[in-house]
């Protein structure tokens, strides 16, 4: 019934969309390339789908069919610039709206009805461009070797991918993040880049893994390197000679500009190994089959797909809890262990997956081997360690890293009056730094995917209808609890877990502890603040960053209750928000730096800030003037 209600609610889908793309500096035609229409509204305009058409010799297409929405027009053709440049630097920080109102700021949206047909003009703008050669200390150019321009963003430095064909060639041409090798002359080129500041990364391949109970061998399977794709590397240089992103030097990239000659040379450093042991601290025991991956502390860059490629390099502990890896350049870094636990009773042991999101994944039983019938209870599950570590010109041998056992959290969720619940919530444990230490995803419909961190699923009915959940092996610290949804018309209204209140202060988590009856309402009556950004000559301002905080200086100082949105080409923002008194306020350019920089900035801003109260079910207006 749900399905056959969302196919009734969609939009008309009977529009056809011709046009023709040139290009923007001379007018002539973009002959065959691929043209797609890319929903441009938050949650997924026409359906959530995009469409897509060839352009002719004369740069004339015609996409059938489009559903009602507003889009992004995409020309997938070398050197020209897309929306998917900014799509994959998301995951750097900023909202759905940032990301929306900064694509609308160059790529004007095309809005159709879904009834009538609509001619348009699609003009495609040559982005920017850098280039230059790998070398060796010797002079021996750098072959095969990947590179990747990267965008600054909130302080960080994020992997660009041009368009489509840069992703696919990422993904099929050779398997590494950014999409790009060096040729047989060291030479490399990117093109169809946006306007921003940029640093450039080269990455040679190599193989950290010394060791791995697993036996899975090398960090590539068969399939990416069939297509020339390399493991992920620590083995890294910036433009020019720089050993990380912070020595690297920037180049500032205009839409139609060649940065010619960036040639880097790949540093000459000693290369260690670094290998220790991973204990239970109850008992000193080996933790076999723990996961353990090595990443470089304090790092600038980010990249799309970066955990996936991480993973490539992580081992597994052997019988005796040992890991241990290669070729590493000297630095900070952090060992991260995740364990798999395995409890075992003489020469049989029988791993069991347990599909239920009250239970750990991977949970494992002792058979007991006369009978085959008796199983000993779930042990307390051990929790995930982040450990610093530094290598200094010499093997690191002997890392003794102690796994706790870890903290229980379980409540109840519910949606205040008893209404139905949102399809999806996801409870996610994390520290101080947003790592990621535990995550529960508890399905509330029926007949649907139940997942949980492990990334095992079952289909099946969800009988829990007090929509239980309970997060496993937590690390002791201080540990905040977020609730998430996929449905932006529902909010939490209370998190509490006794005393604390879960939207304002983290968890002081002890080892082994269990914290149970923590208690979530959510509820869906939200208010909607509506908002225009204006120059001195109230002039429409597009693209403008809105954070929205509350005025309570508790919940002003949690993170994930910091809402932000973005003008867009109008001028115009609007925002779902929780009933509640709000601080509003201009994100302007020179807003930058880390953390501490960041909260200081927060509380000199709202001294200044406009003032809203937002009324449940009501619609609030705002007016704001930009200095820029």
């Amino acid at each position: 019934q749900r399905a056959r209600n969302a196919q009734q609610n969609q939009p008309p889908a009977n529009t056809t969309v011709r046009g023709r793309v040139f290009y923007a500096d001379t007018g002539r035609a973009v002959r065959r390339a691929v043209v797609m229409l890319l929903p441009a509204e938050k949650g997924g305009g026409g359906g959530g789908r995009e469409f897509s058409g060839i352009t002719n010799a004369s740069g004339e297409f015609e996409i059938k069919r489009v559903r009602a929405g507003s889009y992004f027009p995409l020309v997938n053709a070398p050197g020209i610039v897309t929306p998917v440049a900014f799509l994959t630097e998301r995951q750097n920080g900023g909202s759905e709206a940032e990301m929306f109102a900064e694509i609308g700021r160059v790529f004007p949206p095309i809005v159709v009805n879904g009834i009538n047909d609509a001619d348009v003009s699609v003009p495609a703008t040559r982005g920017g461009a850098i280039g230059g050669r790998v070398t060796y200390a010797d002079g021996d150019p750098a072959i095969g070797v990947s590179v990747e321009v990267m965008r600054k963003r909130e302080g960080k430095f994020t992997t660009v991918l041009a368009n489509f064909s840069a992703l696919g060639s990422m993904m099929f041409g050779g398997g590494d993040i950014g999409g790009s090798k060096t040729d047989d002359r060291g030479v490399y080129r990117f093109s169809g880049l946006p306007p921003g500041e940029y640093i450039v990364k080269v990455t040679e391949p190599a193989e950290h893994k010394a060791s791995d109970a697993s036996g899975s061998g090398s960090s590539m399977d068969g399939f990416a390197a069939m297509f020339g794709g390399q493991p992920a590397s620590l083995l890294t240089t910036f433009y020019p000679d720089a050993a990380n992103a912070k020595e690297a030097k920037t180049l500032n990239v205009e839409l139609g500009q060649e940065q010619g000659e960036v040639n880097i040379t790949i540093l000459e450093r000693g290369l260690f190994n670094v290998g220790g042991t991973v204990l239970n601290k109850i008992g000193k025991a080996p933790v076999k089959n723990a996961q353990v991956t090595l990443k470089k502390t304090d790092d600038q860059t980010s990249s799309p797909f970066e955990e996936i490629e991480r993973r490539r390099q992580t081992v597994s502990t052997d019988a005796l809890g040992r890991w241990q890896f290669k070729e590493i350049p000297k630095g900070n870094y952090t060992v991260v262990v995740e364990p798999r636990e395995i409890y075992e009773d003489g020469d049989v042991a029988v791993v069991m997956t347990n599909m239920s999101t009250s239970m750990p994944m991977n949970t494992s039983v002792v058979v007991n081997t006369s009978t085959a019938s008796a199983a000993l209870p779930p042990k307390p599950k051990l929790a995930k360690k982040f450990q610093e570590i530094t290598i200094d010109n010499q093997d690191l041998a002997n890392v003794v890293v102690e796994l706790s056992t870890g903290a229980t959290v379980s409540g109840t969720i519910a949606v205040e009056g008893g209404k139905p619940m949102p399809n999806f919530v996801s409870v996610l444990a994390h520290n101080e730094r947003e790592e990621k230490l535990a995550m529960v995803q508890v399905d509330n419909t029926l007949n649907n995917y139940r997942r949980t961190e492990g990334g095992a699923a079952s289909m099946g009915k969800t009988e829990n209808e007090n929509h239980d959940f309970k997060l496993e092996g937590v690390p002791e610290g201080k540990v905040f609890i977020r609730f998430l949804m996929n449905d932006d018309s529902f909010y939490v209204k209370s998190a509490r877990a006794g005393d604390t209140d879960l939207l304002a202060s983290p968890l002081d988590l002890k080892e082994s502890e269990s914290l149970k009856n923590v208690q979530v309402t959510l509820a869906n009556d939200t208010g909607i603040l509506v908002g225009k950004v204006s120059g001195a000559q109230d002039e429409p301002r597009a693209a403008r960053r809105i954070l929205i905080v509350p005025t309570d200086v508790n919940k002003r100082r949690a993170r994930n209750l910091h809402v932000y949105s973005a003008s867009d080409e109008k001028g115009e923002f609007t925002q779902k928000l929780a009933p509640g008194e709000y601080f509003v306020i201009l994100f302007e350019p020179q807003t930058g730096g880390g953390s501490g920089a960041f909260d200081k900035w927060l509380d000199e801003a709202v001294n200044d800030a406009a003032k809203v109260t937002i009324d449940a079910n009501k619609t609030q207006r705002i007016s704001l003037k930009s200095k820029t």
